[in-house]
């Protein structure tokens, strides 16, 4: 199992490392249980999906390539494989 040369190891180096992550994670789980107060002069983050959906569909939305232009397929449906079928639909 554990050599006595790798005792130092684990007392040195793993055991710290395993601390330090343990006061990580009950800060983490601190600061989830019990959120700081939001600023008073901005508009507080969403952080529901609800929220964020909501947020999302009150901003204004630009095309991200403005010029670009659909493409169609090639050939006629029957021709294509149904794996490129399914490709081309689930693209569009």
């Amino acid at each position: 199992m554990l050599s006595p040369a790798s005792l130092p190891w684990l007392l040195l180096v793993a055991v710290p490392v395993i601390v330090v992550m343990g006061i990580w994670t009950a800060i983490t789980m601190w600061t989830l249980v019990f959120p700081k107060d939001e600023p008073r002069d901005s508009e507080p983050m969403p952080v529901g999906l609800a929220e964020i959906m909501e947020r999302h569909k009150r901003q204004s939305v630009r095309p991200a390539h403005p010029h670009r232009q659909r493409v169609e397929a090639e050939g006629e449906p029957s021709s294509r494989s149904p794996l490129q079928e399914e490709l081309w639909l689930r693209r569009n």
